[in-house]
């Protein structure tokens, strides 16, 4: 994997609310990996302390490919 950013996979990221049961598509990234999308996700849609949980899959993934159930 190159250290260039644009060369990075796109991470697309999942964020649960203190409101929500689901999590919600809240927006994408990139990241060189998951370490640092984990991180990234934390960092750009958590800010506000408003989320239970967050979540991220690379964007070529599916959920089930995650092992979250599904069809």
């Amino acid at each position: 994997m190159t250290n260039a950013p644009d060369q990075w996979p796109l991470w697309e990221v999942f964020v649960r609310t203190k409101r929500g049961l689901n999590h919600q598509h809240t927006g994408s990234l990139y990241a060189a990996d998951a370490k640092m999308a984990l991180e990234n996700d934390r960092d750009l849609y958590t800010r506000r302390q408003e989320a239970v949980s967050y979540t991220h899959l690379r964007a070529h993934e599916t959920p089930e490919q995650r092992g979250w159930g599904g069809g």
